[in-house]
């Protein structure tokens, strides 16, 4: 009966080698960090060194965990101490961190104790910039200028201020951008602008921004900004095509004008020019008719056409 219940028992100490060791846990391995410090910067790294003490079966793995639920596994082939190099790069960083190592060749593994326990305690970075960008709303038409500015919280003695457009670093001078920004030493210190004198298809898009202070002879980055997404608005066809018609139009009156006064002017010079009159003197009906061709020059006055010159015979004053 008593044989009866234990078989579950049994059945299960069976199953034990598999998922844990059977033998007693390895000593627990020193843990230790370099530098040292009370607080760390975002873009330190640390050296988080796992040792273990010499034990007759070989080092297989060590592990480092932290109570922000990262884990990290390293396999080495010999030795009795392995070396994390941990970039702070985010506040998820911070927290506490242990580390435990396995002994033995063949699964499964002898399983350490844990470490002794190492706080990272990680400094807030500088707040969060806030972006604007002009035109108000956020459209700007193409060939236009566009300028987006970042501002910063508070007033630090020394920033550096970065833009980013579809999360990619804007370099000054990309795409016919000038970047400008608040010299050091100016009021206000806080204040960067990235203006595009003619916005163009690769202007439109998502825009952020960010800067660094500088702490204790280092940069610290800020978060980044809200990201405002700007568009390009086209030219109107038919604005253009109105447009380029106006100046058609104008084009084609211009060259008329100019026609015109050209031809009066070539008009009036040749009325200045000695011309030719032609008379016609009558005859009696049956006699041919006669025309002079003289210079106007040369023509008697009224008055002197009023008297007949002596050299003319009665019979041919009649017909003058």
């Amino acid at each position: 009966m008593e044989l009866t219940h234990l078989l579950p028992a049994l059945a299960c100490l069976q199953l034990l080698p598999w998922l844990v060791s059977p033998t007693a846990p390895n000593p627990a391995p020193a843990f230790s960090i370099d530098p040292q410090k009370d607080e760390y910067l975002l873009g330190d790294t640390v050296a988080l060194t796992c040792s273990a003490p010499h034990l007759r079966d070989p080092v297989t793995q060590f592990q480092y965990y932290s109570n922000m639920g990262s884990a990290v596994t390293s396999t080495v082939s010999s030795g009795w101490k392995e070396t994390y190099n941990l970039n702070i790069t985010d506040l998820q960083c911070a927290g506490e961190y242990i580390c435990v190592y396995y002994t033995g060749k063949t699964y499964p593994f002898n399983k350490s104790r844990e470490s002794n326990r190492i706080t990272i305690k990680v400094k807030d970075p500088p707040p969060q910039p806030t972006l604007s960008v002009n035109p108000p709303p956020r459209e700007v038409n193409e060939g236009h200028r566009l300028v987006i500015t970042c501002t910063a919280p508070g007033d630090a003695s020394e920033r550096r201020f970065h833009f980013y457009q579809h999360g990619a670093e804007i370099i000054p001078g990309d795409a016919g951008s000038a970047t400008h920004i608040t010299a050091p030493g100016t009021v206000p210190r806080n204040v960067a602008v990235l203006s595009i004198p003619r916005a163009d298809t690769n202007s439109s898009g998502e825009y952020s921004c960010g800067y660094e202070e500088k702490d204790s002879g280092r940069w610290i980055p800020s978060t980044r900004s809200q990201a405002v997404m700007v568009t390009l608005k086209e030219r109107p066809v038919a604005s253009s095509l109105s447009r380029e018609l106006a100046v058609g139009g104008a084009f084609f009156t211009l060259n008329g004008l100019i026609f015109l006064t050209t031809y009066f002017l070539m008009k009036c010079q040749d009325s200045r020019r000695t011309t030719t009159q032609t008379l016609y003197r009558a005859k009696p009906e049956g006699e041919p008719q006669i025309y002079s061709t003289i210079d106007p020059s040369v023509l008697p006055s009224p008055s002197e056409l009023s008297t007949p010159p002596a050299s003319v015979s009665p019979a041919d004053q009649q017909y003058i």
